[in-house]
């Protein structure tokens, strides 16, 4: 420990007189801003010792602003020093943990062994907002989207009656519909996370484009997702939740439903054409068109 000394000099005598602590404390207000609810934020306070002696800290607690009661109970002490050496500084870490939406205000008090009445005790004003993401899904058939049954509440899209997608030679789907949409929106104070997408069901149905895990919204239009229907399986009536995974505390899961139907096997139809036809005698006769080239499919006589 570090003690501060005064020499005098006085006619010979000399003697040595020890300089007082002095405690600097410059912050006046820590403000933590938006905090998610539950979750612990923590920002320092800096204990400064001005004079080259050290510097005691003798207590540090906290206590309700006046015209705030109950908002200390939201913050509480990470770590104090027990001293702090002359010319240095040291850190007070305070946690701001909120327990509701809201504003929180307290003081955080210093005591120290400073001589000074005026400095021996320093308050910090302390301020912080809890808050919460909050999951808004609304599922959507807007133009050039149609022939989808679509309910925002609860969520719901009905896809109909539909046969399973087909491909061309190339790989392209053929007559592909502009399918229906479900937007997840962010409405709360804090931006929303939004976990996965899942669905719990007949194996059906699909996000077109699947987002990347743990994907941010923000407040404002939301993310878009395409719903595919694709059934596949020899059943007539398909259904099928869409799992909307987010962190609002409050509504982690919510469940969009969807139906669908596919139309039912028919027998085939053949369809056949006339190639040849043998005529009595034994001979045999083509089609031919009314310039006499040959005509598959068209009418021949027989004699």
């Amino acid at each position: 420990m570090s003690v501060g000394l005064l020499a005098l000099l006085a006619c010979g005598d000399e003697r040595v007189t020890r300089l007082p602590p002095q405690i600097v404390v410059e912050q006046e207000q820590v403000d933590f801003g938006m905090v998610r609810v539950g979750k612990p934020s923590e920002l320092p306070v800096k204990v400064l010792s001005k004079s080259r002696s050290s510097l005691a800290i003798l207590a540090v607690r906290l206590e309700d602003l006046p015209g705030a009661p109950g908002g200390a109970d939201s913050f509480s002490v990470a770590a104090q020093p027990d001293s702090v050496e002359g010319g240095s500084e040291a850190t007070v870490l305070v946690r701001f943990t909120p327990a509701a939406r809201g504003e929180f205000k307290a003081l955080l008090l210093i005591e120290s062994d400073d001589p000074d009445p005026e400095d021996s005790r320093k308050q910090v004003t302390l301020l912080g907002r809890g808050g919460k993401p909050k999951v808004r899904v609304l599922p959507e058939c807007t133009n050039p989207c149609a022939s989808f049954g679509v309910i925002p509440d609860p969520p719901s899209i009905d896809f109909g009656l539909r046969g399973p997608l087909r491909l061309d030679p190339r790989g392209q789907l053929v007559d592909e519909p502009v399918w229906p949409t479900v937007t997840v929106l962010s409405e709360g104070e804090l931006p929303l996370e939004l976990v996965r997408l899942a669905f719990d069901g007949d194996d059906a149905f699909r996000v077109k484009r699947p987002p990347e895990a743990g994907l941010v919204v923000e407040a404002g239009p939301g993310e878009s997702f395409e719903l595919v229907f694709d059934p596949r399986q020899r059943q007539d009536s398909y259904r099928a939740d869409l799992l909307v995974v987010t962190d609002d505390i409050d509504r982690p899961e919510v469940r969009v439903r969807l139906t669908g139907r596919r139309p039912p096997n028919l027998a085939p139809t053949a369809c056949a054409a006339i190639v040849e036809a043998r005529q009595p005698d034994g001979s045999v006769d083509y089609p031919r068109d009314e310039q006499g080239a040959y005509s598959f499919g068209a009418p021949v006589a027989v004699r």
